[in-house]
């Protein structure tokens, strides 16, 4: 088993579909936020680790509560079979074969397991 990273993609699925909830364009945010779209764009594909600052501002654009963002997990382990499933949804999610509804599922699922691997270890 090992320690997997997947808090940028998490938080750039959480961010897009808040974004979209919201009925803003990566644009509005970008200037509601002062960063570009491309900056935005990245954020939401998971590219960009997102600072803490930058969460705040963009709790802030999108009229969110104060830390909403810190429920997402940094860390968590994975074992094999959970890595070649991960795999397989990032290549649909990367060829846009999932909809929206169904990446929200997927981002709280992973928040899910997240949850159980933390209680289990404590």
């Amino acid at each position: 088993m090992k320690k997997v990273n997947y808090r940028a993609q998490l938080l750039g699925i959480e961010i897009k579909t808040l974004r979209k909830q919201n009925k803003m364009s990566q644009d509005d945010l970008g200037w509601k936020t002062g960063m570009s779209r491309a900056q935005i764009s990245r954020i939401e594909r998971g590219k960009n680790n997102v600072s803490e600052e930058k969460l705040r501002i963009i709790e802030d654009a999108m009229n969110l509560p104060y830390q909403y963002f810190d429920h997402v997990e940094s860390e968590f382990v994975i074992d094999e079979g959970i890595e070649h499933v991960l795999s397989e949804l990032k290549v649909n999610l990367m060829n846009r074969e999932l909809s929206e509804k169904n990446i929200t599922i997927v981002a709280h699922v992973a928040k899910a397991v997240a949850d159980i691997l933390e209680e289990i270890d404590s």
